[in-house]
């Protein structure tokens, strides 16, 4: 990633249009930070931080969407090759039905779709840490939420004490 150079994202177009702070993730890739809009369709495109006026690529299309409300996440937590199944409940709307999850910067598919959850699986990624989760539709809309995931290394089992006890009885052991 880089700094923006003097360029900006630039949300809608004339009086309201809004800038949102840039980075460059790659020489063909951007990370837009999304400003406070309200709900609707707006045009997405580079300008000049200086000159709004001054565009700097084509626009696309992005939609802001209502919040959703209490949104929770389960599991929170699972390990760095991914393949975690994750559920995100709270009230969505049919017509901004989620087909992507977006943790972090790497998106995975949606596996399942109700008006009160949607699950899919945790991507892989080489770094351990706590991520963003957010649910996007062909980037046209993106539900933000303040719900995080954090990858860790693989768990692994080295000893459990004791080694071995009754059957029948409800014995606790120790994992290390």
């Amino acid at each position: 990633g880089g700094e923006n150079g003097g360029v900006a994202c630039l949300f809608g177009g004339g009086a309201g249009a809004v800038l949102g702070k840039m980075i460059w993730l790659s020489s063909s890739m951007v990370h837009c930070a999304v400003p406070r809009h309200g709900v609707g369709n707006v045009s997405v495109c580079l300008a000049d931080s200086a000159r709004r006026d001054r565009v700097l690529s084509n626009s696309v299309l992005f939609r802001f969407v209502q919040s959703v409300v209490g949104m929770h996440l389960t599991p929170s937590s699972g390990p760095v090759h991914g393949g975690t199944p994750i559920t995100i409940s709270g009230s969505f709307e049919t017509s901004d039905t989620p087909v992507m999850c977006r943790i972090g910067l790497r998106t995975s598919k949606v596996t399942f779709i109700s008006s009160s959850s949607v699950t899919c699986d945790t991507p892989p990624t080489a770094l351990e840490g706590l991520f963003a989760v957010e649910l996007t539709s062909e980037g046209t809309f993106s539900i933000e939420s303040n719900l995080q995931f954090f990858y860790h290394r693989p768990l692994r089992a080295l000893r459990v004490s004791p080694s071995s006890g009754p059957f029948s009885l409800d014995v606790g052991v120790t994992v290390a």
